[in-house]
């Protein structure tokens, strides 16, 4: 029998006495060091004592990583060093089916854990992980829902803000990504979400309705006329009520009348300031209309309601094609898994009694999905 200590003769890279520490660890233990500092070297040499002091098998040890390169180099770099030992019977006997070891990425795992409860959610255990699919499946049902007749009320109030291409991928396919498959749909959620995505458009369409004001302002100054009068005094006036308005009265007068122009006195004109005007009409009119929408929603929440019902079909619509296509994200994987594990006893059992140690390389503990993984694989009988 091969000892450590005689392991660490034939190596040519020792570890200090730090890392001695968290190698010689058998209690959970975070190793908190910066890049390049030798974690993984330490969680390697973690891996070939455990064996050698045949407190577990190759197969015992859960070694997670982040890629498949890190794993492929995990791989490898356990196998050289216990091939360094292989005059030791049992670990020669261990090395010939090394390459079944659980060494892998946490996603891979959360696949093989997914496999053998896929029909529970509907998909076939041959699933297909394609980010790009999905996406395709997700665009494919925004855009049938947006072009249905008569149209949902949701979808024509938020058509009312966005462009049709804005409004699928800025909106429908970011909200898709926030609600994989195992996350339960909450409507004060998905509220507070929509809420967010309209406060962020208000504001960029605000910005660009103020320089429309500036350029306006600056094209008519000091000029004479009837409609050149009026533009000063009604860019004047909402100047001043965007500097000086509470949120609330800005979003009144958004919603009332004041602001709106069309091609009355703008017709054969051969002023170049009118010109100017006459030629950018749209693109503020387009502006001005999709602002009194977004304070209609803000003065009246109940104006929120169609629309997240409008989501909540769209999510449930993706989540059918993704089911009929057996197609998936990493993000459904790790979800579904760890719902998996949470609600079936067994097979949580069976992944407990199989694993006597977890090692994860780079955990974020930060990450809740993989603190969720961890707990319930170490979870204590």
């Amino acid at each position: 029998m091969i000892t450590f200590e005689q392991f660490l003769e034939r190596v040519s890279l020792y570890p200090d006495e730090d890392q001695m520490r968290a190698i010689n660890a058998d209690a959970n233990c975070v190793v908190s060091a910066g890049a390049g500092s030798g974690k993984t070297m330490v969680l390697s040499y973690r891996f070939v004592r455990l064996v050698l002091e045949r407190k577990a098998r190759f197969d015992q040890i859960l070694t997670l990583t982040f890629t498949r390169k890190a794993a492929r180099e995990m791989h490898r770099r356990i196998h050289d060093h216990l091939s360094l030992c292989n005059d030791d019977d049992e670990i020669q006997a261990q090395l010939a089916s090394f390459s079944s070891a659980p060494i892998s990425t946490i996603d891979a795992f959360c696949a093989q854990v997914l496999k053998g409860s896929a029909h529970e959610y509907g998909l076939s255990p041959e699933f297909q992980v394609d980010d790009k699919a999905n996406l395709d499946l997700a665009r494919r049902v925004a855009i049938e829902l947006l072009e249905e007749i008569p149209q949902n009320q949701g979808a024509k109030l938020l058509s009312g803000i966005y462009s049709p291409n804005d409004l699928v991928e800025e909106v429908l396919l970011v909200l898709s990504k926030k609600y994989p498959m195992g996350v339960e749909f909450e409507t004060k959620r998905v509220a507070d979400e929509i809420r967010t995505k309209i406060r962020e458009e208000y504001h960029r369409l605000r910005t660009a309705f103020e320089e429309f004001l500036v350029y306006y302002q600056d094209l008519v100054q000091g000029g004479t006329g009837k409609t050149l009068e009026k533009f000063a005094e009604f860019t004047q006036m909402w100047l001043k009520i965007l500097e000086e308005g509470e949120e609330e009265a800005i979003w009144k007068a958004l919603a009332g009348n004041l602001g709106y122009f069309g091609g009355k006195g703008l017709g054969n004109v051969k002023d170049e300031r009118l010109i100017s005007i006459k030629e950018s009409k749209d693109e503020y009119l387009d502006i001005r209309k999709k602002l009194a929408v977004c304070a209609a929603f803000f003065l009246n929440e109940e104006n929120l309601e169609p629309v997240v019902e409008f989501v909540a079909k769209f999510l449930e619509g993706h989540r059918v094609q993704k089911r009929a296509a057996s197609i998936v994200t990493f993000a459904d994987i790790s979800n579904l898994a760890i719902k998996s594990l949470t609600d079936d006893k067994e097979l949580r059992a069976f992944y407990k009694q199989a694993y006597r140690y977890i090692m994860i390389d780079e955990f974020q503990d930060n990450n809740e999905e993989q603190k969720r993984l961890l707990y319930l694989l170490a979870e204590k009988e």
